[in-house]
């Protein structure tokens, strides 16, 4: 239920929005047996919760920079597993709005948990001392990445329409795509071996993030 709109995109939790996505969902599941062995727990789910709670979910639950946070991280562990760093994030409002809830999932002296399940894992606690917001035409470093993110989007435009410029090849032979990580990409793989998440459920990462959002001054002090 996400509309793009000449402002980018928003979050449209009308009726008539959610009937249309659920409609179509069951269309497809109807249709194809794979596509219903493969998504039958959102179906559950739906027919479970309904309505109602779509409207009692937070407006910034889909916020991807939210997702996009948290795999850097995790990538950055994966290559440097003994360093710690300091986040350094471009001016966001939506980052802003949140921070003191950023500062509890990334406090250092978190309780020790590994949750998540199969190849989607992360660690607590985070190895970050902290998180700073940026001007990004006053830091050089914010400067790159917004090229290096630039340039990757065109890359990766051009390959979904399957046009290859000259623009495109160079930033394909200079390895860029091995700088990408996380995002969703189209692919034929659907079962979960396909996808390698048939591995076991460690501990419901949600649930853990949201005990660390909730754990007041007094209980932190305690830990």
């Amino acid at each position: 239920m996400v509309r793009r709109t000449r402002a980018g995109q928003q979050r449209d939790r009308s009726r008539f929005a959610y009937s249309s996505f659920w409609e179509l969902l069951y269309e497809i599941v109807r249709r194809h047996e794979l596509v219903e062995k493969v998504l039958v727990g959102l179906v559950v789910a739906e027919r479970e919760l309904g309505w109602p709670h779509l409207q009692d979910l937070p407006s910034d639950l889909l916020d991807l920079g939210d997702y996009g946070i948290l795999d850097t991280v995790n990538a950055w562990r994966t290559a440097l597993p003994d360093e710690k760093f300091e986040l350094v994030h471009d001016t966001s409002k939506m980052i802003q709005k949140n921070r003191e809830r950023w500062m509890k999932i990334l406090d250092p002296t978190n309780p020790a948990k590994v949750v998540g399940q199969d190849r989607r894992t992360i660690q607590f606690p985070l190895p970050v001392t902290g998180l700073r917001l940026e001007e990004s035409h006053k830091l050089a470093s914010l400067q790159v990445a917004d090229v290096v993110a630039g340039a990757a989007c065109a890359l990766l435009s051009a390959r979904a329409r399957f046009h290859l410029t000259d623009y495109a090849r160079a930033l394909l032979d200079s390895g860029l795509l091995s700088a990408t990580l996380g995002g969703i990409w189209p692919s034929d793989a659907v079962t979960p071996e396909q996808l390698e998440t048939e591995g076991p459920v460690i501990a419901d990462s949600a649930t853990y993030i949201a005990e660390l959002i909730a754990r007041d001054d007094a209980g932190r002090s305690g830990a």
